[in-house]
């Protein structure tokens, strides 16, 4: 269920999805990582799921979630001329889990030009922060810590 407030931040920012995302920290049978969309489990490899937390962090820190495809590239989730690359693998681990919604509209890269944004509302991204952290990328536990800081931030500004 959507709040008023939220809604409102759906016609400001424009979000297309609607489903609740859940980062479980799960490792699957095949070494993906486990992210729930709705009810379906979705299975991202280590690469896309660097991306996709990047991209969750930049929206608990900002509503619009937007991330210039310069800053990823610079800071490494994108090699030289590999942008559209590195989007289309993560986008297509998406396809099963979104219903109509197609992955183009989840990950977006037309609501800015040059940028890259996850296209949900914040309070709809939740994580595992304890299993997350136990994961055996450093650069995963690094972006983890950011998440845990930005949202503890954001609930101490709210009291």
């Amino acid at each position: 269920v959507i709040a008023c407030t939220q809604e409102a931040d759906y016609d400001r920012y424009e979000y297309n999805c609607r489903l609740p995302v859940r980062l479980t920290g799960k490792i699957t049978k095949a070494g993906n990582n486990e992210v729930l969309v709705g009810d379906t489990p979705v299975e991202v490899g280590d690469v896309p799921f660097l991306l996709f937390l990047r991209l969750v962090l930049e929206l608990r820190r900002n509503k619009s979630g937007i991330v210039s495809r310069v800053d990823l590239r610079s800071e490494g989730y994108f090699g030289e001329g590999t942008d559209d690359h590195a989007i289309n693998r993560l986008r297509n681990c998406f396809i099963r889990a979104l219903g109509n919604l197609g992955p183009k509209d989840f990950i977006e890269t037309t609501y800015r030009r040059k940028t890259v944004r996850v296209s949900v509302h914040p309070d709809l991204v939740s994580w595992d922060a304890e299993k997350l952290l136990d994961h055996d990328d450093e650069r995963v536990k690094a972006l983890v810590r950011q998440l845990v800081q930005t949202a503890e931030a954001d609930s101490s500004s709210a009291t």
